[in-house]
C-alpha cells in the first residue's frame, strides 16, 4: 500500500471516529507513523485532505453505479440496481459515508461546491431512472425532485441504521430498501 493511501485511510478512520474538527494533522501523522512534515508534503491543509476524501468517495460511488447500471433493462430493474449499488457501497464504505454526512460543512465554499456538484451528478442518475419510469408508465411520480430527495434520504437512513447491524445482512437491507423505493416511485 502506498504511503498516500495509508495516510488517507488513517484520516478516514480518525475523522469518522472523532469528527473532522477534532482530528489534527499531528494525530494523523502519529497514526500513520510519520512526522507532521511528511503529511504536509502530501496535503497542504487539513481542508484539502477532507476534500480529497469526499471527492474520492463520491467518484467511487458514481463509478460503482455506472458499472451496475442496466440501462437497457427498464426502469424497475434500474431502480433495483440503483438501490442495490447504494446499499452495498455504503455498507462497504461506512466511515466515508459518516464523513460525507457530518463533515462536508467543514469545507470551504469551493470545496462544498465541488462536493455538491458530484452529489448532483449522482442524484441526476436517480432522477433519470424515475423520469424514464414515468415516461413508460411504470412509475407514478407526481414530484420528481421531492421523490429523489425522499428516496436518497430513505437510503441514507436505512444504511446508517441497518448496514452495520449484524442482525441484518446486506441482502436483507437491499430487499427491504428496494420494496420501499418501489413504493416511493409508485411502481406498478
Amino acid at each position: 500500500m502506498s504511503r498516500l493511501v495509508e495516510i488517507k485511510r488513517n484520516a478516514v478512520t480518525l475523522i469518522a471516529r472523532n469528527g473532522f474538527g477534532a482530528m489534527s494533522l499531528r494525530d494523523l501523522a502519529r497514526a500513520s507513523g510519520l512526522q507532521v512534515g511528511s503529511v504536509y508534503a502530501h496535503y497542504k491543509s487539513k481542508n484539502s485532505l477532507l476534500l480529497e476524501v469526499l471527492v474520492d468517495h463520491l467518484e467511487e460511488l458514481i463509478s460503482a453505479w455506472q458499472e451496475n447500471d442496466c440501462r437497457k433493462k427498464g426502469p424497475k430493474l434500474r431502480l433495483s440496481a440503483f438501490v442495490t449499488t447504494y446499499v452495498e457501497f455504503h455498507a462497504a464504505n461506512a466511515e466515508q459515508c459518516v464523513i460525507l454526512e457530518s463533515d462536508t460543512r467543514s469545507l470551504d465554499d469551493e470545496g462544498r461546491e465541488t462536493v455538491a456538484a458530484l452529489q448532483a451528478q449522482y442524484e441526476n442518475q436517480l432522477a433519470a431512472i424515475l423520469r424514464e419510469g414515468v415516461r413508460t408508465g411504470v412509475f407514478l411520480v407526481p414530484d420528481l425532485a421531492f421523490s429523489v430527495t425522499t428516496l436518497l434520504s430513505m437510503l441514507r437512513g436505512i444504511c446508517h441504521r441497518y448496514c452495520s447491524d449484524p442482525q441484518h445482512g446486506v441482502g436483507h437491507v437491499v430487499s427491504h430498501a428496494t420494496m420501499m423505493a418501489f413504493a416511493i416511485a409508485g411502481a406498478r
